[in-house]
């Protein structure tokens, strides 16, 4: 695996502002090319693939007022005269037990998102990260643990009250494969 970096940029003409909003997450990917298909299946034709000079790859596709960019995130800090950070202890984020939630799984497509590609926080969703939960009770921006991912409180759906929270998968396929199960899920406070 690999690590990436997504940018995703949406830019808001509403009022005038014309100022993007951008958000950065950095994940571990098998293959770069596989994942911007799988998220963006019916737009990848548009994608624009560049060749870094590092041998990185780096997509970048606009979808009206959205922009992602996915490349490679390889850097290193080496050599003659190159300054080493000293190695910081990681902050060990804190877990409260929320307990026994009912998970179920969507996608991106018509079925299950009315084919709209942003989340109600206008975020690109991405698989292993967004999830929809009762936003009464988990802002956006929570993150929530189930086994051993993490996810970030992106999305809320007409169904999901209360101990209830619905996982964004790249495909139907894998949402449906995955059912509908009971799960401990856990606050991370970080």
């Amino acid at each position: 695996m690999k690590e990436y970096e997504v940018v995703q940029e949406i830019t808001n003409a509403c009022g005038g502002s014309n100022v993007p909003q951008t958000s950065i997450t950095e994940m571990q990917l098998d293959d770069i090319e596989a994942y911007v298909k799988s998220k963006h299946p019916k737009d990848f034709d548009r994608a624009v693939k560049e060749e870094l000079e590092d041998g990185g790859v780096k997509y970048t596709l606009a979808l009206g007022a959205v922009t992602e960019i996915v490349d490679d995130t390889d850097y290193v800090n080496s050599g003659p005269g190159a300054e080493q950070a000293p190695e910081e202890e990681p902050a060990q984020a804190q877990e409260v037990s929320l307990g026994m939630f009912t998970v179920t799984g969507y996608c991106g497509c018509d079925r299950c998102s009315s084919g709209n590609n942003l989340t109600y926080s206008g975020t690109v969703p991405t698989p292993n990260h967004t999830i929809s939960a009762d936003l009464t009770h988990y802002p956006i921006g929570t993150k929530l643990r189930i086994g051993d991912v993490v996810y970030t409180v992106e999305d809320k759906g007409s169904s999901v009250k209360g101990n209830v929270v619905d996982i964004f998968y790249a495909s139907h396929e894998e949402a449906l494969a995955k059912g509908t199960y009971k799960a401990e899920v856990f606050l991370v406070q970080e």
